[in-house]
């Protein structure tokens, strides 16, 4: 990556120097080649990752400095992008204008952030813990709802379903109590778009349009699904990747429609941080005192890192305070950052999602030239390795499924912290590993890695007078945690049981053998035990393959999360109905066992398929997935 981004960065030196000179203060940075270095910048990346198309948009104390597209909006017609006209998906950049919205209704008095939010919406689903659940938790991921992306998304091309269908039908269970620690949940924007309907009357697409996209000037944006007829034209056409190939994909459509549903030109997205600059106060959409707190810190884990504002995600970039959200659909990719003591923004956006983590590299690139990180304070001596011991564990991030299978493919995702020498450790995550050096008070610089611009050094948390850490959280990374895990709960132990063949082996072994010796020395009951024994083990061992494959990687079992799919969701019931035919099999086989001359050989399988059920349960339960 180090090697990339120093290729990308000399191409851009060899370009040329000429560009439009903005006035500027003595402390500004000289802008005045900003464009043709922008130009390399996003050819360069656009040829890298091999999006079609992509857009651009600088702004400095109020005052575009660039507005630009690049590429293609759709391949087949030849059409280019055009920055100013030209509508990308935001995505989860979305979030920023419920945030803005609810600002709006808290600075009227209509709704109160500290309130439960069962006073706008009545009972929810899914909730499970009495304490007070607030708006504030909802804009800071601090809900306890799991992070599931099921119901997110909905047939492409299609109308988006109301607010209320989607959280009776989608909203994933509370398993948290609400401030405890952060989890990502676009469930949790469903619900301030619903408070937000459910406070004005008003649908939320038409509130958010009304009251804060035309108000700023966004005239080419829309929070509808899909876009209004006058606009269809100036929409991207996304692409996927067949074999190296872009491949046109439909108007993805998002069911969690506050967080991720609006489309946008960068010249828009211009005026979206135009206003948050306050270049033209409007205090008739918000005051200056309610811009100023939709982007302050409303929730963090702890004071050394950043945390929460109105679904703004504080960051430090370069050594600078800043603020910053990303935006991903399946087909899409944007990200939005400001940098608000130097009042200098950037909005970036591909209609492609094939650029992945390469998005934020213009963006570091223009940090560097135009924003260069200050020298960063020495390193302390490092203490010794027997004093780091106790950081050493497995590390769940609160951003996973916990509930149905997904909560094994999730596990893959767990970081495995080890010591590797005076003031080293080393975080391995999905086979990845990076090594991060000691940098005093519980804290790890990384010295390896592509990310640590992006988010920073981690941080090891403590809950009360242990002496343990319980979890750690990184100093840019506000909408997760990473918690400590134990027992089955912790990767390692489970991945060995599954390596070792103990329920694979013990499923395959116990069942079918039994059902052999059962069937023969048993007669009529023996026989229904053994036949109910192979269904279930059968049951179990296929479940367990894909859980396998899913918890070690082998394969993506994540794509359940994103909607209801009849080919792949009777595998949710699978662990139930199993172990309900293993206790029928049970109360078969001990019946049998007392009626047969050699109950002895069948009492000792009765004995070890009991043990193996019980295990597996427990197994079962540890991962939530008996719930």
């Amino acid at each position: 990556m180090r090697q990339w981004l120093a290729m990308l960065f000399a191409t851009c030196l060899l370009l040329g120097m000429s560009g439009t000179v903005m006035a500027q203060s003595p402390s500004d940075p000289d802008f005045s080649d900003l464009e043709p270095f922008v130009d390399g910048l996003m050819q360069a990346q656009l040829r890298a990752t091999g999006a079609p198309g992509g857009v651009v948009a600088i702004v400095h104390r109020g005052e575009p400095l660039l507005i630009k597209g690049y590429g293609f909006a759709d391949l087949e017609k030849q059409r280019p992008v055009d920055g100013a006209l030209t509508m990308f998906r935001l995505a989860s950049i979305s979030k920023l204008f419920v945030g803005l919205s609810i600002a709006q209704l808290a600075q009227a008095g209509e709704i109160d952030l500290d309130a439960d939010i069962e006073s706008y919406l009545g009972p929810i689903p899914g909730r499970r813990f009495d304490d007070t659940l607030t708006i504030r938790h909802l804009l800071t991921h601090r809900s306890g709802l799991e992070d599931a992306r099921y119901g997110v998304f909905h047939p492409d091309g299609t109308p988006a379903p109301p607010l209320a269908d989607v959280i009776e039908n989608t909203l994933p269970q509370q398993i948290r109590r609400p401030g405890a620690y952060p989890a990502y949940s676009n469930h949790g924007y469903v619900l301030l778009g619903r408070i937000i309907e459910q406070v004005t009357g008003m649908p939320y697409h038409q509130y958010v349009e009304d009251r804060v996209l035309r108000p700023i000037g966004m005239e080419y944006a829309s929070a509808r699904q899909p876009v209004p007829d006058p606009l269809q034209p100036l929409v991207v056409t996304s692409y996927g990747d067949a074999g190296g190939v872009p491949q046109p994909k439909p108007f993805e459509t998002v069911s969690a429609s506050p967080g991720g549903a609006i489309s946008a030109s960068a010249g828009a997205m211009a005026k979206f941080m135009a206003f948050m600059m306050e270049a033209e106060p409007r205090p008739d959409v918000l005051s200056s005192e309610w811009i100023e707190r939709a982007q302050a810190e409303l929730a963090s884990s702890d004071p050394r890192v950043n945390g929460m504002g109105f679904g703004f995600v504080r960051q430090t970039l370069h050594g600078r305070p800043g603020w910053y959200h990303t935006g991903g659909l399946r087909y899409a990719f944007s990200r939005l950052t400001i940098l608000p003591e130097e009042q200098f923004g950037v909005f970036l956006a591909y209609n492609s999602n094939q650029t992945g983590g390469a998005i934020t590299n213009p963006l570091y690139l223009l940090l560097d030239r135009y924003y260069p990180a200050p020298p960063r304070d020495a390193l302390p001596p490092p203490p010794a390795e027997e004093s780091l011991l106790k950081y050493e564990g497995a590390y769940q991030t609160t951003g996973s499924f916990f509930g149905s299978f997904g909560a094994l493919a999730s596990a893959a995702d767990q970081a495995i912290v080890r010591v590797v020498g005076p003031g080293l450790i080393e975080i391995d995550r999905w086979g990845s590993t990076t090594r991060w050096q000691w940098a005093g008070e519980d804290r790890f610089r990384q010295i390896t890695g592509s990310d640590a611009s992006e988010f920073g050094d981690v941080f090891f948390l403590f809950e009360g007078e242990g002496e343990d850490p319980t979890s750690f959280a990184r100093l840019s990374q506000p909408t997760r945690d990473n918690v400590r895990m134990s027992g089955m709960k912790d990767i390692r132990t489970a991945r060995a049981m599954l390596d070792w063949g103990w329920w694979l082996g013990g499923a395959l072994a116990v069942g079918l053998a039994a059902s052999a010796i059962w069937a023969v020395s048993a007669g009529r009951m023996g026989l229904a035990a053994g036949m109910v024994t192979g269904v279930a083990s059968l049951g179990m061992l296929g479940w367990f393959l894909v859980s396998y494959g899913a918890g070690t990687g082998s394969f993506n079992i994540d794509a359940l999360g994103f909607g209801p799919d009849p080919s792949t969701q009777w595998l949710m019931a699978q662990p139930y109905v199993a172990t309900v035919l293993a206790l029928v099999a049970l109360a078969l086989l001990g019946g049998a066992s007392f009626r047969q001359s050699n109950g002895l050989a069948v009492k000792a399988l009765t004995g070890l398929f009991g043990g193996y059920w019980i295990a597996a349960v427990l197994f079962l339960t540890s991962w939530n997935l008996m719930l």
